[in-house]
């Protein structure tokens, strides 16, 4: 059976000694902050759950493109014309392209190959993530692109309400809270608990993988 929200609190709070209901150290509030975090902690490690964007049409000689609202990381970045997958985009690092082409920055478009995210800044706008391809396309190459990623988990809305992973999982958002409410004050107890998260992370992890593939369904990395 799943852990609810108010399930989760109330035993994460005697393991970091936060038991004081009239006048905690960790809110209800800042407990249900830590808890959505713990999902998109869980989500960021098993790549899960998944979500393909709406189509992206490509712009002549543009190279950067808005991520979907709900982005973790990216799995994978087609381009495609019509029903037919024409590229797969591999991932390198602005650094990495930079060891390929040193002046990749001003080089003319073409056929994009590379893809990477890193923070955009413009005039007038706030600081922004996007999505780069490189190069930017040419004439011949203005397509469409599909995005695979991994998207950060629908926030919990009310304390009835459980995580959206599976049954099983839910102990470990008791230990990931452990770790963080225990940080300020116990940081002994904090790296305690933050080694026992990791471990069965890990362990709840391959439990998952094997049952999946024993089920020809893929669902985590």
């Amino acid at each position: 059976m799943g852990l609810t929200r108010t399930q989760i609190r109330t035993l994460a709070r005697p393991l970091s000694n936060d038991t004081d209901a009239t006048n905690p150290f960790w809110s209800d509030t800042n407990v249900n902050v830590l808890i959505d975090n713990w999902q998109s902690d869980m989500a960021s490690y098993l790549r899960w759950p998944r979500a393909t964007s709406s189509p992206i049409t490509m712009v002549l000689d543009k190279d950067d493109y808005d991520l979907p609202t709900d982005w973790l990381s990216t799995i994978r970045l087609f381009i495609y014309t019509g029903s037919t997958y024409t590229a797969k985009l591999t991932y390198k690092s602005e650094d990495d392209i930079s060891e390929i082409d040193p002046n990749w920055r001003n080089a003319a478009s073409g056929s994009p190959k590379h893809y990477f995210i890193a923070n955009d800044i413009t005039p007038a706008a706030t600081l922004s993530r996007k999505l780069f391809i490189n190069p930017a396309p040419d004439s011949a190459n203005v397509k469409t692109m599909l995005h695979i990623y991994v998207k950060v988990p629908t926030a919990i809305s009310a304390d009835a309400n459980v995580p959206i992973f599976p049954d099983p999982m839910h102990m470990l958002a008791v230990y990931y809270l452990a770790w963080f409410m225990n940080l300020p004050l116990r940081p002994i107890e904090a790296e305690k608990y933050r080694l026992l998260y990791v471990k069965e992370r890990l362990r709840m992890c391959g439990e998952a993988r094997k049952e999946t593939e024993q089920s020809h369904i893929i669902l985590f990395k």
